[in-house]
């Protein structure tokens, strides 16, 4: 997916994300270059990390769940990684 497309498909008005998100169902998470098992790994997460998120996109189904969440790190975590209290897309 070209990079503009996969801008396109951001999520507008995330950047109100101010508080961090907590991993769940794994100690350590990846962070990828794109919203793919196959992106790049380019810095991890554990358990103890809060993660901001600057928009959501989908990608990669990761066990039913195809949201992938851009951190303000500039990498993509799975949506099933973090504890959002949504499935879907978040807004505050």
């Amino acid at each position: 997916m070209k990079l503009s497309a996969l801008l396109a498909l951001c999520v507008v008005g995330l950047a109100s994300f101010t508080e961090g998100y907590k991993i769940q169902k794994a100690s350590v998470v990846n962070c990828r270059s794109s919203p793919s098992t196959s992106g790049k790994v380019v810095r991890t997460y554990t358990s103890k990390d809060n993660i901001s998120l600057s928009c959501q996109t989908s990608g990669t189904n990761i066990k039913g769940n195809t949201l992938w969440d851009k951190t303000t790190h500039g990498c993509y975590v799975a949506d099933y990684y973090l504890y959002t209290g949504s499935n879907g897309y978040v807004a505050k």
